[in-house]
């Protein structure tokens, strides 16, 4: 009996860790989207000669107008200050493509990375019902944002992990006292 009590709780731990390692994301990602009305400023105007240029932080949302003189086929987004060893994913709802390329800076705890996204994305809809597959207009707006590594609030079957080590830890201490 008491062989079963902990394969049982063995079964219940590696269940648990895999169903808690299954909810992470592996990178943050950073999303460029679309947004309606935008007037300048606020939001930041941008206008599109050069990088985009952002200090990194974990909870980057900014909202921007284009107010460049022609189509904006191409964006390029730098970030800067990003602690070594941070990944990123890329997603957006105007452009198809998304590379990044980290650039060396002096320092050893910090670099900057270069976000270019191009081509012709999903079909979106701005301000006055236009489209956008691709490329942003004078008058477009648009959005920055990270969606962080690790969530503010713990997973739920973090939770059942932690009880269940709670309750295995009680019955090894109960027997071992009896």
């Amino acid at each position: 009996m008491k062989l079963a009590s902990v394969f049982f709780f063995l079964i219940l731990f590696g269940v648990s860790a895999i169903a808690a390692d299954a909810q992470t994301p592996v990178d943050p990602i950073v999303l460029v989207q679309m947004t309606k009305d935008p007037t300048c400023p606020p939001p930041t105007c941008y206008s599109g000669s050069g990088p985009l240029v952002l200090p990194y932080s974990s909870d980057i949302s900014l909202d921007f107008a284009y107010d460049g003189s022609s189509d904006l086929t191409t964006l390029d987004l730098e970030f800067t200050g990003v602690p070594t060893g941070t990944g990123f994913s890329c997603q957006s709802d105007i452009y198809a493509n998304c590379a990044t390329t980290p650039i060396l800076t002096g320092s050893l705890t910090t670099y900057t990375i270069l976000f270019v996204l191009t081509g012709g994305g999903p079909p979106c809809t701005a301000g006055g019902g236009s489209t956008c597959p691709g490329f942003l207009a004078p008058g477009d707006g648009f959005s920055v944002t990270e969606l962080p590594l690790v969530s503010a609030t713990p997973e739920p079957a973090s939770i059942v992990l932690f009880g269940s080590g709670l309750v295995l830890f009680g019955g090894v201490l109960r027997r071992r006292w009896a």
